[in-house]
């Protein structure tokens, strides 16, 4: 500002501070009511402002010393309003006026004409925390004649301005007196302003100053004058269900006062009004409104949007539809610099107000107000912008959960997520949001495997669960199962059990193979008819074997088998619970060949002396004949003998050697 606009401005102040002081009110007559005007403020030389709903912050434009149009701000303090202060990003862009302010005070719409342009274009701006930003013209809505005065409906989805009208004849095309008209246009699907159509030539009469939609979104307040040269004075009129314009009233009787930039808000009227009817000046008065103009039946929702992890503010879109015709009714956004939110709504109507941010999850919600203003929305709407994932890793042929791996990769930029464990076979994977990822899980002893997983579009769960079975790697061995004198194949079932695992196999006869896990041991049982039974393990983590030969002794007299794992402490004759297996199987013996009798002999190495081996040996066979006894077996069938080491079948100098010693047979007698 300049030393001339400023002592201009000063000037101003202290004559309109002067004309207030002996002139703080005046009356004058509505329809059927007397309004008492009271000034607000110590602002002259005004030609357009704007209040917020909660009357505690004013946009007004200026007329400077040169002609323009300049905004500025102020807010109470107090009993009175703070020093107006010049909105510089709004300023930049030449002569401003015609403001607007939406209901939440995050928009502001004005028109504006700039240094290369001959006519008035429509503008908006959006505060981005306390400060306005840039300006943006909107294009779709202007025109080659003067675009001015936009009022917004709320939700964005409708918008009333004021256009010259144009009139041709043979020589020219020019604008026709100054005469203004109200125009009206809806927002297509594809952003553009749609349908920009004048209203009512009864409605929008005679040179119309300027238009303000009301909360509601159909009652227009506005100031017209009848005849060019007439008093400009307020308008109402509102729109039916039928969407049909009720015949416009003036709000006054009073044609002495010029009227200009009408607007409600609270319990009060606004408007522009000469100071006196001597001023060129034009200051902000109130009045309080009447019920025949009131819009207070409004339901308002108001809170914030948080990021459900850390708090944090989030700026979402909140879209509101007809949930009958999925029509967009208004769409809004919340601050984000504290995830504030303020949305108007009908409250004879319901909807569905759906919120979403990029990044984030969705929120979705039906409200039905019954024709009662209460909110309906949370005050708090918690988004995340991060999923969680648990993942089960499970074997595929025992469905038992095994340990792993597992890592997502982005697809977009493969960015590697890796996995938190938790309990035996579950981890964990934390995956923002808006991206398709890859899901590995690796396990040792198994083939990889992986799924697509998508946190896109309307997430509205922060965990999910998953199960990715693992396939072990195998392969076929072939078993070949035959009489240990004539070498001739015998054909019967075979059991197969994993030492590492809860997996049991079953070979039918005649199979020749098995396909089993590669690197896992294994037990393998062989029951066959006339034949001592087969235990014995293998160990495919060192066995490279493709065939395994599993030879089989006939039952007879003479015969004689090793049994495998019948344990004892050292120096003691209990039968340790290991050994209960091989023995169940020499009853199973028993009960198939109840002809035959047995003898079990019992083996040691040759530490410590021959006479102790010798009664350890005779003790530890009479307990595993007691056993035998004790699950059924005639006591007549068997007998028991120790040898101590006096039978040996290896080298007792080494290690290997004594374990082959220490050894349980059993021998066919009978």
């Amino acid at each position: 500002m300049n030393n001339t606009q400023a002592l201009r401005r000063i000037a101003a102040c202290l004559f309109c501070a002067a004309i207030m002081s002996t002139y703080p009110a005046t009356k004058c007559h509505a329809q059927d009511v007397e309004w008492t005007l009271t000034s607000v403020g110590p602002w002259t030389e005004l030609n357009s402002f704007s209040i917020s709903q909660d009357e505690k912050y004013i946009v007004f434009s200026q007329i400077q010393a040169d002609g323009t149009e300049q905004a500025f701000e102020t807010r109470a303090e107090g009993s009175g309003w703070s020093e107006a202060k010049p909105i510089t990003t709004i300023n930049s862009i030449g002569s401003v006026g015609g403001l607007f302010l939406s209901d939440d005070n995050r928009h502001l719409y004005f028109h504006a004409k700039t240094g290369a342009e001959a006519d008035y274009d429509i503008y908006t701006a959006e505060r981005q925390g306390s400060t306005w930003g840039k300006p943006k013209k909107m294009t779709t809505l202007c025109s080659d004649a003067d675009d001015m005065s936009p009022t917004m409906a709320e939700g964005g989805q409708l918008i009333y301005f004021l256009r010259h009208q144009v009139v041709s004849d043979a020589k020219t095309e020019r604008k026709e007196g100054g005469r203004m008209s109200i125009y009206s246009s809806i927002l297509g699907k594809d952003g553009k302003w749609a349908r920009i159509l004048p209203i009512n030539p009864a409605v929008s009469f005679g040179f119309v100053q300027d238009v303000r939609l009301m909360r509601d979104g159909k009652t227009l307040l506005y100031c017209t004058r009848p005849e060019k040269k007439s008093k400009s004075r307020p308008v109402f009129t509102r729109k039916t269900e039928a969407d049909q314009w009720l015949l416009p009233e003036y709000m006054t009787s009073d044609d002495s006062k010029e009227f200009h930039c009408i607007q409600n808000a609270g319990s009060h009227i606004y408007v522009l009004m000469q100071a006196n009817r001597k001023s060129d000046y034009y200051a902000i008065f109130r009045t309080d409104i009447v019920p025949k103009y009131s819009t207070n039946d409004v339901a308002t929702e108001r809170g914030t949007v948080v990021n459900k992890l850390n708090g944090h503010p989030v700026e979402a879109t909140f879209t509101v539809l007809n949930p009958t015709t999925n029509d967009v009714v208004g769409v809004y956004t919340s601050d984000p610099t504290d995830g504030a939110f303020h949305i108007t709504c009908d409250p004879h109507k319901s909807y569905l107000i759906e919120t979403r941010s990029e990044g984030y999850s969705f929120h979705s919600q039906l409200v039905r107000y019954d024709g009662k203003a209460i909110p309906q929305l949370p005050a708090t709407i918690e988004l995340f912008d991060t999923a969680s994932v648990g993942i089960t890793l499970y074997d595929g042929d025992i469905y038992q959960p095994i340990d792993g791996k597992v890592i997502a990769v982005r697809q977009t930029d493969k960015a590697i997520f890796r996995s938190a464990k938790g309990r035996s076979g579950w981890y964990q994977l934390n995956l923002p949001l808006g991206g398709d990822y890859n899901v590995i899980a690796t396990a040792k002893g198994f083939s990889e495997n992986s799924f697509l997983f998508k946190v896109t579009g309307d997430i509205t769960f922060d965990h999910y669960e998953r199960e990715i079975p693992m396939s072990p790697y195998r392969r076929d061995v072939a078993i070949k199962i035959f009489d240990d004198e004539t070498m001739q194949p015998i054909s019967c079932p075979a059991l197969f059990k994993s030492l590492d695992r809860n997996e049991t196999l079953n070979m039918e006869a005649g199979a020749g193979s098995i396909s089993l896990r590669d690197g896992d041991r294994y037990n393998i049982t062989i029951h066959p008819s006339g034949y001592m039974f087969a235990n014995i393990n293998i160990d495919l983590a060192k066995d490279s074997r493709a065939e395994i030969e599993i030879p089989l002794t006939a039952l007879k007299v003479g015969a004689q088998l090793m049994l495998h794992d019948i344990l004892f402490d050292t120096n003691q004759a209990f039968l340790r619970p290991e050994s209960y297996a091989e023995l169940d199987r020499v009853i199973r013996l028993m009960e198939e060949n109840p002809d035959i009798k047995i003898e079990i002999q019992v083996h040691t190495d040759n530490v410590g002396n021959n006479t102790s081996n010798k009664k350890l040996s005779d003790r530890r066979a009479e307990s595993a004949r007691q056993y035998l006894i004790e699950n059924g077996i005639d006591i007549s069938r068997m007998s028991s003998m120790g040898f101590g080491a006096s039978k040996p079948i290896a080298d007792n100098s080494t290690e290997e050697g004594r374990q082959l010693n220490r050894r349980v047979e059993l021998h066919i007698k009978e």
